[in-house]
């Protein structure tokens, strides 16, 4: 594949080659009332399940952007953890369309198995929040679900996964990165700090890219010799006290990204990000 960008050089073109191009997914939340989801859903009990305007905006936003891995010949998924919302168990289900596990695993499977036919995914385990029972993690379960589909690889890495790319780059993903609440940006930079002493201290080989979900943000941070990729998720704002006192900052980023690998590995990643629809938090005329 060959990727072409007009550059202001006098009518110069810049060619790229990309031997690899990985989409990368994180915080998806199936089930939550402000999330992805598929439209018309049938549920056991013949019901029929219509998604909100909102919802009808993120779902658009979806096959927008698979669209545009089938344009890059996206060849593999890392999906980064909380792709079901789980059971909200301190808020007894508050916001859920439904807390049954296994319905939200469907409304997952009805989006992402078409995805990923003929495609390598690998997968991490999300927040154990919305793990919501101990002992056993709905992402994972999930992902064996969909590994045992005709034509799909799905592999589950756990909690943290240092994958080689391209022969060469050595990636890191998990879903959560540093806990800084607030300050997101200097949490980046400490963690690539920290894996470079690691890497000194022999612990760790040295890590090119880190590739973190959690926080409903998009940020890309590239040092001298390392990448930082905080991924975008696909739910709008929700109502939770974490969210609401800090409302202003915690406004998500909706979309996806793309990891592209050139034939000298070099790593560049294209950001896909969309209009952010507010479905609770709507403007209101008084």
């Amino acid at each position: 594949m060959s990727i072409e960008k007009n550059g202001n050089f006098s009518g110069m073109v810049i060619t790229k080659k990309i031997k690899r191009a990985i989409g990368l997914v994180s915080d998806i939340h199936f089930g939550s009332y402000y999330s992805l989801c598929p439209d018309n859903f049938e549920l056991k009990s013949g019901n029929i399940l219509k998604i909100n305007d909102g919802q009808a905006m993120i779902l658009d936003y979806w096959y927008r952007f698979i669209r545009i891995c089938d344009e890059l010949n996206v060849d593999t998924f890392f999906f980064a953890g909380d792709m079901v919302h789980g059971q909200n168990r301190k808020e007894s289900g508050i916001n859920l369309i439904t807390t049954d596990l296994n319905v939200q695993q469907k409304m997952a499977m009805t989006l992402i198995e078409p995805v990923l036919k003929g495609r390598k995914s690998y997968w991490c385990a999300g927040s154990g929040y919305h793990a919501s029972t101990p002992g056993h993690d709905p992402d994972e379960s999930l992902c064996e679900k969909l590994g045992n589909k005709p034509d799909i690889h799905a592999e589950w890495l756990g909690n943290v996964a240092l994958l080689r790319i391209g022969g060469k780059r050595i990636s890191l993903v998990s879903h959560g990165g540093g806990g800084a609440f607030v300050y997101r940006e200097t949490s980046m930079g400490r963690e690539i700090q920290w894996a470079k002493m690691a890497f000194a201290n022999q612990k760790l080989p040295k890590i090119d890219l880190f590739i973190h979900g959690h926080w409903h943000w998009f940020s890309y941070l590239h040092e001298y010799d390392a990448h930082f990729v905080q991924l975008p998720c696909w739910i709008a704002y929700e109502p939770a006290p974490i969210f609401t006192k800090n409302y202003t900052r915690f406004q998500p980023d909706i979309g996806g990204a793309v990891l592209l690998l050139d034939d000298e590995d070099r790593i560049t990643v294209w950001h896909y990000l969309y209009p952010l629809p507010h479905i609770v938090d709507e403007i209101r005329d008084i």
